[in-house]
């Protein structure tokens, strides 16, 4: 069974036919609809795009700031309260230290220079003693302190000075870290 549809409208049905005034006010009402609504996205964008102004204005201020001469004025004199803080402690720290450090020095020994190597945590000594027994003893002083981790023997050269035997040598001290940050 064969079935034909007929796609096209039937010539009996009315359609319903647009007159000129309807049209008329149809098209003006969409005109006004249209006209309303561009002005209301133009003052919501006028509106706005002044606020956006504003605030890029502040941020460029803002970044003027940190720019300029004050900003850095202010970040260069933060960084020197910084290192002397670092200083202020490092030297109040190392002054303790070697309050502690004076005790474990017998009275014949001459310290002629100490040199602190802040990052290998050791401390190099060079002076005198008046003998090879005097400086053994003080070494065997120094590795039994608490405060001290090694002792390195760097060299040893006997000699006199005005007159006097001596012996000039040069050690280096590791220290026992958690002795020294207390």
């Amino acid at each position: 069974m064969v079935t034909n549809i007929n796609l096209a409208s039937p010539e009996s049905e009315s359609k319903p036919k647009l007159t000129g005034k309807t049209t008329l006010v149809l098209s003006i009402s969409l005109l006004v609809v249209t006209v309303v609504v561009y002005l209301a996205l133009n003052f919501v964008s006028t509106r706005y795009a002044g606020q956006k102004t504003k605030i890029e204005n502040q941020i460029a201020q803002e970044t003027a700031k940190i720019g300029g001469a004050e900003f850095s004025d202010i970040a260069d004199f933060q960084v020197r309260l910084d290192t002397l803080k670092k200083i202020t402690d490092e030297h109040v720290r190392l002054d303790l230290f070697l309050r502690d450090f004076s005790k474990f020095v017998l009275p014949e020994v001459r310290v002629g220079s100490l040199a602190w190597e802040y990052e290998k945590n050791s401390l190099s000594v060079s002076g005198s003693t008046p003998n090879f027994d005097v400086l053994t003893r003080e070494i065997i002083l120094l590795k039994s302190s608490p405060l001290v981790q090694s002792v390195e023997f760097n060299g040893g050269d006997a000699g006199s000075e005005a007159g006097q035997n001596n012996v000039t040598f040069s050690l280096s001290i590791k220290i026992a870290k958690e002795k020294y940050n207390k």
